[in-house]
């Protein structure tokens, strides 16, 4: 069946976040006089961090430190080399949607900033009352860009993305090695791909 929606995650994706989120994860354990590699704080999941930190207590006062300081420092993230074009190229044929466990501000002024707003439809964030791996995001998404499942696709950088989107029944889930999980993490998408130009070809194949 034809693929007529591509629905992003966002942070290990689109926007080269890590290092940002990692700085911002790194000072606020610092704070409780924990210091962690940066491989643990990295997971793709704050809750998984928090939770291999022993400060799973400490995630509710977290998150608001999150949102409030990836806003102010939104500009000195940058977009995956490649990944403009490819979302150019998507929209002449695809609606385009995000979701994301982050926040929406973050997302919105960071697309803004990088002259990207205009080629996406829908933007679902972790602000929702369930998130992935709970699929509930992914199809509220489809809702908001009149898209089937079966006719979609879903690209992602975390085993938690993966389940997500085989809950939701997506047609098509690609995951990319370049984020936060690597490739033996995402062995249950039907493709991995290693950089966003391969994003077209593993659509069209």
């Amino acid at each position: 069946m034809a693929i007529n929606a591509v629905i992003f995650d966002y942070d290990g994706v689109i926007a080269d976040s890590k290092d940002m989120i990692y700085d911002i994860a790194d000072g606020f354990l610092q704070l409780h006089g924990i210091r962690l590699d940066k491989t643990k704080i990295l997971t793709g999941s704050a809750k998984e961090t928090f939770r291999n930190a022993g400060l799973e207590s400490r995630l509710q006062e977290f998150m608001p430190f999150l949102k409030s300081e990836s806003i102010r420092r939104f500009r000195e993230v940058d977009v995956f080399p490649g990944m403009q074009a490819v979302l150019a190229e998507l929209e002449q044929n695809y609606s385009i949607g995000i979701v994301s466990n982050g926040f929406k501000d973050f997302i919105d002024r960071h697309l803004s900033f990088h002259g990207m707003a205009g080629r996406i439809k829908a933007v679902v964030d972790g602000s929702e009352i369930r998130v992935k791996p709970d699929p509930y995001q992914i199809i509220k998404c489809l809702s908001l860009l009149g898209a089937r499942p079966d006719e979609s696709c879903y690209i992602g950088d975390t085993d938690t993305d993966v389940i997500a989107a085989r809950a939701a029944g997506i047609g098509k889930v690609i995951a990319v090695s370049y984020g936060f999980h690597g490739a033996e993490r995402l062995k249950n998408a039907d493709v991995i791909i290693h950089r966003p130009e391969s994003i077209i070809t593993a659509l069209k194949g």
